[in-house]
């Protein structure tokens, strides 16, 4: 189209792309005395009708590119559905395998959580071991520790014994439920 030839007012000729790409009003190309307002030029009946004439003729060539391009596939329509088909069916495996990586982060990222809780939770369970290690000793020294004597009268020895079956049950309980909770964490992962 920038090729096309059009008049200006004076009677000269130019080229559409020396008018149609300037401002509102240009030097004429031709003689540089005076100047021109586009649209005049543009609104000119004959270049109205070589522009008009021009576009058809543009039109025309791409639509006759766009039959040629639908005649080749006149013939064997299978292949351009084929061709169709499998730029979807790449795009299709493409964001397969975009998930299959976004899947497979969040595993190891799920993974690497566990393990971190999991850790975590271990070495608490040493400490917490350590410390009942701790009270399980003084607690067997405390149940060491009562002794009933025979040369005691019978309410002393009673009381005695009651309160060493109370603390050792106690303790047994702390115990097994030390070995629960230490086995039962197993369980939340």
């Amino acid at each position: 189209m920038d090729n096309v030839s059009i008049s200006l007012p004076s009677g000269f000729s130019v080229k559409y792309k020396n008018v149609f790409y300037n401002r509102n009003k240009f030097p004429c190309p031709a003689c540089k005395t005076h100047e021109l307002a586009v649209e005049e030029c543009l609104n000119m009946t004959r270049n109205r009708l070589v522009l008009s004439i021009k576009s058809f003729e543009l039109q025309k060539k791409q639509y006759e590119e766009c039959l040629k391009e639908f005649e080749k596939y006149q013939k064997d329509p299978m292949q351009l559905i084929d061709f169709s088909h499998y730029k979807i069916k790449s795009e299709i495996d493409l964001r397969r395998e975009e998930v299959k990586v976004l899947l497979n982060k969040k595993i190891d990222d799920y993974y690497d959580d566990l393990l971190n809780k999991v850790y975590i939770d271990k070495f608490s369970k040493l400490k917490e071991f350590n410390e009942k290690i701790t009270d399980l000793d003084c607690a067997k020294k405390q149940i060491d520790s009562i002794k009933i004597e025979q040369n005691l009268d019978y309410k002393k020895n009673l009381n005695v014994s009651k309160f060493g079956l109370t603390k050792s049950i106690e303790e047994i309980d702390v115990k097994k439920n030390f070995w629960r909770a230490l086995f039962e964490s197993r369980n939340k992962f």
